[in-house]
């Protein structure tokens, strides 16, 4: 989490979502960068992977930052087992795991990201 603080508009948007989210939901963020959540709090993550979804469409500008928060929280759900809903192939993907963990990363909001880009260009 320290490592996308650095940059005085990072943290910015950083303390917005912060805010925008409940406190408590938010430090699972932190704990899963620090490895520090066990299989029980899967649901508690999951729906702290919601909020960040809705964070990441209101602040789309921004992607790298969302991405950067994003991703610790989509790697310990991938690493765990944890299914997104409405992802294809999910459960195909996730039994791979850790063969290609990062490279799956960011799961279903991917696919919204490589369509917003492609908006863009």
């Amino acid at each position: 989490v320290d490592t996308i603080c650095r940059n005085g508009r990072e943290l910015e948007l950083f303390d917005l979502l912060q805010r925008e989210l409940h406190s408590h939901i938010f430090s699972i963020v932190k704990s899963i960068s620090e490895c520090e959540v066990d299989d029980s709090d899967i649901h508690e993550a999951l729906e702290y992977l919601k909020h960040v979804q809705d964070a990441w469409k209101r602040h789309r500008r921004d992607l790298g930052l969302v991405r950067n928060i994003f991703l610790p929280l989509d790697n310990f759900l991938a690493a765990v087992g944890g299914i997104l809903p409405e992802e294809k192939d999910s459960l195909r993907t996730r039994k791979n795991l850790p063969i290609g963990l990062r490279e799956m990363g960011l799961g279903m909001l991917k696919k919204d990201m490589c369509a917003w880009d492609d908006k863009r260009s």
